[in-house]
């Protein structure tokens, strides 16, 4: 959502204006969308523990007053359905809520050695969340 209100129809078909940063999530088409820093971003895996990005777009211009150049940034997070918490997807956010959440799990991550392999390992450690801690 590149606005900051949400359009909607009440029950007797009466047009509503929502403020985006007043939600936490919306669920629309068959896609859950959550409410971060002011956007609704779409949630890729709806389970107990949630994978979603966040892009951004990144103004490039090097001793140059006219011409720039511009790219997005996507930023990974995790975001806890159960409470609502976001994490950054990053190993030591990850390990962090793994030794709260789960010590079976978290136990197998940092068996893990290479931080490479550990970072390509989050989403696999995230389906196996979700697999024993189904979110309904």
């Amino acid at each position: 959502s590149k606005s900051d209100s949400l359009y909607f129809k009440d029950s007797l078909g009466i047009k509503k204006t929502l403020k985006i940063d007043s939600v936490w999530s919306i669920y629309e088409n068959g896609n859950l969308y959550i409410q971060h820093n002011g956007r609704l971003l779409k949630i890729n895996n709806i389970g107990s523990l949630s994978f979603f990005n966040e892009s951004y777009e990144i103004i490039k211009a090097p001793n140059s007053p006219i011409a720039m150049d511009q790219s997005k940034d996507i930023r990974p997070y995790i975001a806890d359905l159960s409470n609502g918490n976001i994490y950054d997807y990053s190993i030591e956010s990850f390990e962090k809520f793994m030794q709260n959440k789960d010590e079976e799990l978290y136990k197998q991550f940092i068996e893990i050695k290479k931080k490479k392999k550990k970072r390509e390992m989050i989403y696999h450690f995230i389906e196996m969340y979700n697999t024993k801690h189904p979110l309904f």
